[in-house]
This record gives structure tokens, sequence and C-alpha cells, in this order.
């Protein structure tokens, strides 16, 4: 009977560690790079965006089924000693995405204006992604280290 309630407590305790992975980031220096994460690990991509010259950060499908888009918006800038940055100063594009399955996949992203549908992107953004459960926790700025499974999600 206890060891029923000792493993009931157990389980509960490794589903809420299990859900509460932490974020992988991505920046421009992780642009052309692979990423290797566990499933529901969810994955933050931030590139700089100056939405007052017409530019933003799309997606270029098709999006992955192994990738659920959770959100996506634009971070404008922050002030400096208190002052407002002035008109055109750059921002911030945040994507956030959830991963599903297991598998290798991609997620290429491409800066450009809306209207120039003729003409390439000013600037792409590109990542391989690994998606795999294993001990072994990775993410796209640390080296492999082994953590105890349960945390890797």
């Amino acid at each position: 009977m206890c060891l029923s309630i000792f493993l009931g407590f157990l389980f509960i305790f490794a589903s809420a560690f299990r859900s509460a992975s932490v974020p992988v980031i991505l920046t421009q220096a992780n642009n052309s790079n692979q990423v290797t994460v566990a499933p529901n690990t969810l994955i933050v991509v931030r590139l700089p965006s100056n939405v007052s010259t017409g530019y933003s950060w799309s997606i270029a499908p098709p999006l992955s089924s192994l990738l659920r888009l959770q959100s996506q918006h634009y971070i404008n800038p922050t002030s400096i000693a208190g002052k407002t940055p002035p008109p055109g100063t750059p921002g911030m594009e945040e994507f956030t995405f959830l991963t599903r399955g297991l598998g290798n996949t991609q997620l290429h992203l491409i800066y450009k204006q809306a209207w120039e549908t003729m003409q390439p992107p000013a600037q792409t953004f590109y990542v391989i992604i690994h998606i795999q459960a294993s001990p072994y926790c990775i993410t796209a700025s640390s080296k492999p280290k082994h953590v105890w499974p349960l945390f890797c999600s």
C-alpha cells in the first residue's frame, strides 16, 4: 500500500518536471546550425527586425508537422537610460515553436517586405532540428551533457 502511494507521488513529481522543460533560444548566431532537442521542447527564435521599413520575418512554407507555432510577435526596442528610442530603431521578432514527435526537420524563416513578391528575401534564417528521445539533453548553446532522462522531457 505504502509502495503504491510512494510510486503515485513519484509519478506526479516526474510528470511535473517533464512538462517544465527549459526553452531553447535561437538567435542570428545560430543561423545555418543544427540543434538537438527532446520532444515537447519550446524553441524560441529571436531575430532583429525593423517593422518601420516594412520588413518582417515570416515562416517559409512548409512548416513541418514536427513543429507547432505557438506564438509570433514583435518586441519593441527598449528604452535606454529612460529615453524612448527614436523612430526606426529596430526591435526583435520572436517565434515560439513546440516540438512534436521524433525525427529531423528544418526551420526556414525569411525577412522581406510583404509586397515584394518577386524579390528574394533580404535575409534568411535556417536551422536543422533533430528531435530525439535521449538521456543526453543538447541545446544550441551548450555541449552535450548527461542529464537524468526525467528532466529532458
